[in-house]
């Protein structure tokens, strides 16, 4: 079997096209990933009433304490914060003690928060403060 050597313009643009696409594909990073924000606070108190509780409070930033509506999720189960009037509640929900869970916090136009491997102990009440910075990138193009 003979291997014809490639001469001339056309053979130098294959060239250059079969080696562009393998350095392309070496170099393929994930495009889509959001930044994130790392300020919140937790608190571990024990529950009066002995079950075990998460309670999620979210905040603009940690200088104003405006509280901001949420989506939340624990173990990808989103909850979302009540209005009564002008105030936004906490987000609470009871939870299975000694289990790991994975709490994400979420708003338009601010930085999602990602908290992993929360233990969550018999009679715990976990409470977040959540601080969510603001996202100067546009919601859409």
């Amino acid at each position: 079997m003979k291997i014809k050597i490639l001469k001339g313009v056309r053979g130098y643009i294959y060239l250059v096209f079969i080696l562009f696409t393998i350095s392309m594909c070496s170099t393929i990073k994930e495009v889509n990933r959001e930044p994130l924000s790392t300020k919140y606070e937790i608190k571990r108190l024990k529950s009066k009433s002995g079950s075990s509780k998460i309670i999620v409070n979210s905040y603009s930033d940690d200088k104003y304490k405006d509280k901001i509506t949420t989506v939340v999720t624990i173990n990808n189960i989103c909850f979302l914060n009540r209005h009564i009037g002008d105030s936004i509640l906490p987000i609470k929900t009871k939870v299975i003690h000694s289990k790991k869970y994975e709490v994400g916090v979420f708003s338009v136009g601010f930085l999602s928060l990602k908290i992993k491997d929360l233990y969550v102990n018999k009679r715990d009440s976990i409470v977040i403060n959540a601080y969510l910075k603001e996202n100067n990138r546009p919601i859409y193009d």
